[in-house]
């Protein structure tokens, strides 16, 4: 499937449909490494709601980026648009969200992501991005050039991987 996706600067409007496809995201990919445990999902969503969403984009210590599908156009000869991923990276080079719609994933969306994070953090001039990786997604980060960083944190059932990748200059 090829598919004509750009990723820009997240909009305030992106956050319900970004709200959507991170909860989205989190029930089909992250919940069954931690045996579908209620409690852990009830806490990975509790800050996942477009209104959190929403207040992430407009923090300024923030910079989100949303991929967008490009479709058709509407009635009103509008092109369509939807939100089949989002990111952030606050200004210490933290990747604090990235997730990719469930139908999206292996289409390199993730990645056009993650590069547009790091050519802000270099822009920034900082010379590194970290991420806690939960344990299903510590591949995609060591496919893009980030190596763990030390052992795995556990809060209750949920362990983040800590790892670092190294922005040239």
């Amino acid at each position: 499937m090829t598919v004509d996706v750009s990723v820009r600067q997240a909009k305030p409007q992106d956050a319900k449909e970004a709200s959507q496809l991170i909860r989205q995201a989190i029930i089909e990919f992250c919940i069954p490494c931690y045996q579908h445990i209620p409690e852990v999902l009830t806490r990975w969503l509790r800050n996942k709601r477009e209104q959190d969403v929403d207040t992430w984009i407009r923090f300024a210590g923030h910079y989100c980026v949303s991929a967008v599908l490009h479709g058709n156009k509407s009635r009103r000869n509008k092109p369509q648009e939807r939100v089949i991923g989002f990111a952030i990276v606050n200004k210490r080079g933290k990747v604090t969200v990235c997730h990719v719609h469930p139908e999206y994933v292996k289409h390199g969306v993730g990645s056009m992501l993650l590069n547009q994070l790091e050519r802000q953090a270099q822009a920034w001039g900082l010379n590194q991005l970290v991420v806690g990786s939960p344990e299903n997604a510590r591949q995609f980060y060591l496919n893009r050039g980030f190596e763990t960083h030390g052992e795995g944190c556990s809060e209750g059932e949920l362990t983040d991987y800590p790892m670092v990748k190294w922005l040239s200059a």
